[in-house]
């Protein structure tokens, strides 16, 4: 078969899909769970007007003079592109545009951001308005509950394209409170933790409650209609505050739990209420079996099954109940607007044979704080969760609160917890005892984290290069390690400065081949490839495999591994003399290093000949053909005109190029019933 066709007709069909969908954002092993800032330093330790830019897996450096914008504004930048010289952002709930890095202006909107925006790169980011509603007056314009949002940067313009809007008109008499306290995502899924506060129709009780809305990112920018939610409530909601919602891990979890293979384990929400007497009270919440909920909810309500846990998100946001229709249940199933919610708050009460119990439990503690004048005691404190080293369930835990001596950072690691006060942990910076900004920033290199003084714009930065030593052997520190420079050395991790050289760390550096056999391949000799290495690798099946490769195509399949053993099935596309290369890969994380080990010996190779059958050719090419028609049909119908017109200028470009090319075939063809054929055996080509 012709192999240039067919890589060009699936590239069409590629650009079919991504004309109407973002690809899911790849993160590195610092931002898997979350993007804390977009914007870091440079070189924390002597800042001037060198910033890194952070997005979706993708890392820019950019020079900002402090005449365009001070530090403590440039590093709250929620950053929604990578165009450093139109660089777009959100900043205090107004779009922006930087042109040159020289000039900000405003983007236009019609309507009204919040802080909550999750930039996916592509120029889309969601976006969950902050609804805060106390007497319940008629808004205007109207804000929907979540919606998806692209910002042009040529138009300079931002427009909602796809969103979770109003039920009915008067949606406004129900909603006191709706805000995005926390988010999580990890491979193609996104959590959002949301708290709101629900009037009841004709009453004046009102009901304050935990959500979380799960959104399935493969889905592209259809994922607001791919939303499953659980919400629960407390007693205590009724007559506290909830101040802060933040998602934690535990050190102790596995973290196998957010790989989507088996997910048995659960969720902890660390949850702060405010009481009437102004005293915060601090609890966690853990929610068992976090994963499965979701699913479980989706079933149910494709159940048909009345049940009053299960009714559809914008009918229980208004106190309603809407039985869900009976479908065929599919994971992610995109419906718009169609939004399954479900009532955990007593799931243990409404268990279906079969199905284990939910646990929701709590650990509390109340703290007492001082008060101080005109100042709220929830403006007093933070609380972050920031996940460095997932692999080594290493994470922070952080209360900030002012001065910054005072504060409180928790190290979790491997299986303990050691907390000390930041006056402690930080006691280099003349600014530990001034009062910050209650925020805490990552910095992706040099690695680290780093607060902001109020009043001078001073940076106090927590330095955690000595963090590459839990990056244990040398596969975790190049592969994980690399892109915040860790070194590998003396069996050591270690951080290091020095510029390298990509080669010498990444080839032959953790592993190498000792031998390979056979070292001669044809079409009449066994396909079978046995490979040596010095050493085990312990491969992460999950997330880390081995391409094996002998020269630019021919490769391996079939692989298997005993130890330091590897045997393969070597596919022979291409005759020649090559050296064996074994790479080990990462494909989940962005940044992930590449390791390779490459033979001192070459295998001798002679690829049968591949020989071309037109006719089954052309009817694979008609039927793509086919194929690509109705997807443009569908597209029309579904998704931007614009953008499906141009993919249909393409496609008849390639059908003409194909009806030329069929023209001449049947020439060729003719003068074949003249002229014989020849067949010429392939010759090795010389090594």
């Amino acid at each position: 078969m012709n192999i240039l066709h067919t890589i060009t007709i699936l590239n069409l069909v590629s650009l079919i899909k991504y004309s109407y969908s973002f690809k899911p954002p790849k993160h590195n092993v610092i931002a898997y769970f979350k993007t804390v800032n977009n914007v870091y330093l440079a070189n924390p330790t002597n800042h001037t007007t060198s910033y890194r830019i952070y997005l979706a897996g993708e890392t820019v450096n950019i020079d900002i003079p402090k005449s365009v914008a001070n530090v403590s504004n440039i590093i709250n930048w929620k950053v929604v592109n990578l165009n450093q010289f139109r660089l777009m952002f959100v900043h205090k709930n107004k779009p922006y545009i930087l042109l040159n890095q020289q000039r900000i202006k405003k983007m236009n909107y019609s309507g009204e951001l919040s802080d909550s925006i999750i930039a996916f790169g592509d120029d889309e980011a969601l976006h969950v308005p902050t609804i805060f509603n106390p007497n319940l007056t008629k808004p205007v314009p109207k804000w929907n509950y979540i919606e998806l949002l692209h910002f042009d940067v040529e138009k300079e313009k931002v427009s909602v394209i796809r969103s979770l809007p109003w039920l009915k008109d008067d949606d406004w008499k129900f909603i006191k409170e709706w805000k995005m306290m926390d988010y999580i995502h990890f491979d193609d899924k996104l959590y959002l933790l949301i708290k709101r506060s629900i009037s009841k129709a004709n009453s004046s009780s009102v009901t304050q409650e935990i959500s979380i809305i799960r959104l399935c990112l493969d889905k592209g920018s259809e994922l607001i209609s791919s939303a499953v939610e659980i919400h629960y409530t407390r007693p205590e909601f009724q007559s506290n505050q909830i101040i802060e919602a933040v998602i934690k891990y535990d050190n102790y979890m596995s973290y196998s739990a957010f790989d989507f293979e088996d997910i048995y384990t659960g969720l902890r929400l660390f949850i702060g209420e405010e009481t009437p007497g102004e005293q915060l009270i601090y609890s966690q919440h853990y929610i068992n079996q976090f994963g499965l909920l979701f699913d479980r909810a989706g079933k149910r309500c494709a159940s048909g099954n009345e049940l009053s846990v299960v009714t559809l998100l914008r009918y229980h946001l208004r106190s309603e109940f809407r039985a869900c229709k009976k479908l065929t249940y599919q994971p992610c199933f995109s419906n718009e607007n169609y939004v399954t919610s479900f009532d955990i708050s007593n799931e243990v009460n409404v268990l279906s044979k079969g199905e284990s119990s939910l646990e929701l439990t709590l650990k509390e503690n109340a703290l007492n704080l001082d008060t101080v004048s005109g100042a709220k005691p929830s403006e007093l404190v933070k609380h972050q969760f920031v996940p460095y080293f997932r692999r080594n369930k290493d994470s922070v835990f952080i209360r900030i609160q002012n001065p910054l001596s005072s504060s409180l950072i928790c190290r979790q690691f491997d299986d303990a917890t050691i907390c000390n006060t930041a006056g402690k942990i930080i006691q280099k910076s003349n600014d530990v005892n001034e009062a910050v900004f209650l925020q805490y920033y990552v910095n992706h290199s040099p690695l680290g984290g780093f607060y902001v003084t109020k009043v001078t714009n001073q940076i106090v930065f927590w330095n955690l290069s000595a963090w590459c030593s839990v990056l244990v052997g040398c596969v975790n520190c190049i592969m994980y390690g690399l892109q915040f420079d860790c070194v590998y050395s003396a069996v050591t991790c270690r951080y290091s400065k020095e510029v390298k050289h990509q080669n010498t760390m990444i080839v032959n550096r953790c592993f190498t081949i000792v031998s390979v056999s056979p070292l001669i391949f044809n079409s009449s000799l066994p396909d079978k490839l046995s490979i040596k290495l010095n050493t085990n690798l312990n491969l992460d099946g999950s997330i880390e495999s081995l391409i094996i490769k002998a020269g630019p195509h021919n490769y391996c399949t079939d692989t298997r591994m005993n130890g330091p053993n590897i045997e393969c099935s070597l596919r022979l596309f291409q005759s020649g003399k090559f050296n064996v290369e074994v790479t080990l890969r990462n494909y989940r994380y962005a940044g992930a290093s590449l390791l390779s080990a490459v033979s001192a010996e070459r295998v001798d190779i002679v690829a049968p000949e591949i020989e071309s059958d037109n006719t089954t050719t052309l009817i694979i090419l008609f039927f793509f053909a086919w194929l690509l028609s109705s997807f443009i049909l569908i597209g029309y119908s579904k998704f931007n005109k614009e953008q499906i017109e141009r993919v249909k200028q393409f496609y008849e470009s390639e059908r003409t190029k194909m009806l030329v090319g069929l023209r001449r075939l049947r020439s060729r063809k003719s003068l074949a019933t003249i002229r014989p054929k020849h067949k010429k055996r392939a010759q090795p080509k010389p090594g």
